[in-house]
């Protein structure tokens, strides 16, 4: 075997009545042999994808197109799968020219490589070819919510527009991880008849203990403590602190 540098190939030195990897004799006796098809593109064209190079050395440019299903930065943000689009998810053509690229076993050692800005498990699903949602939860702190990566009603609140955002299993984890300092209730985007505990809080603009609800329930909720308000077990703990003991109870509670 030896390389037809002409055609991105290597041709056997056969008669070419031989077949279609038969060329003849090299054009220059100096021309370096090799064994194998295999071992000519290694040596001889190694800017070239190497499973394309020998299956179109061995059966002819007409030959299928294949790739080694490795992983490589696709775009600015994604990575893609070397094989032809029609293999699978994730598969976005077969690389020709292998130069300068840096292929890996897998997506998540491709996103984890090259693209250390975004966070991994948003680069995973944008490249494998799925939905293009991880299914994880992340803070949109503008709203003061934790939306899930997913299309569809609340929780969902589609791909976040900031890559690099972090992610949680739950929505859980990121309500006390990622929005500390917000009601959890709100955080979690919690239907509002769901919404509260059965535990009392100071509202300083009423001046009163009110239960822990929301508002449109009535009285006595006077809406969802913040993540600062202490919290109390009933309304009598509330109305015997301090700030309350010059008030009657049914002066104290909201009612």
């Amino acid at each position: 075997w030896y390389a037809k540098q002409s055609d991105n190939v290597c041709v056997q030195d056969c008669a070419s009545s031989g077949g279609v990897s038969c060329e003849g004799n090299p054009s220059s006796f100096s021309e370096p042999l090799y064994d194998t098809a295999a071992a000519c593109c290694s040596a001889k064209l190694g800017w070239l994808n190497q499973d394309r190079c020998e299956t179109q050395s061995t059966l002819g440019a007409s030959a299928p197109l294949v790739g080694g299903r490795q992983w490589f930065a696709h775009t600015g943000s994604t990575c893609g799968q070397d094989c032809v689009t029609a293999e699978g998810q994730g598969c976005v053509g077969v690389v020709d020219q292998i130069s300068g690229v840096q292929f890996y076993s897998t997506v998540a050692e491709c996103c984890t490589a090259k693209f250390s800005w975004i966070n991994s498990d948003l680069c995973v699903a944008l490249s494998d070819g799925g939905s293009g949602h991880s299914f994880k939860f992340y803070p949109d702190q503008g709203a003061r919510v934790c939306r899930q990566d997913c299309d569809g009603a609340a929780p969902c609140g589609g791909s976040p527009s900031n890559l690099a955002v972090p992610v949680f299993d739950n929505i859980a984890s990121c309500c006390s991880t990622a929005m500390s300092w917000q009601n959890k209730f709100t955080c979690e985007q919690t239907p509002a008849a769901e919404a509260g505990t059965d535990q009392y809080w100071i509202n300083w603009q009423l001046n009163k203990c009110v239960k822990n609800c929301v508002t449109s329930q009535g009285r006595p909720c006077g809406g969802l403590a913040e993540s600062w308000d202490v919290l109390y077990g009933s309304v009598g703990d509330c109305c015997g602190q301090p700030a309350f003991s010059w008030k009657e109870l049914s002066e104290c509670a909201y009612t």
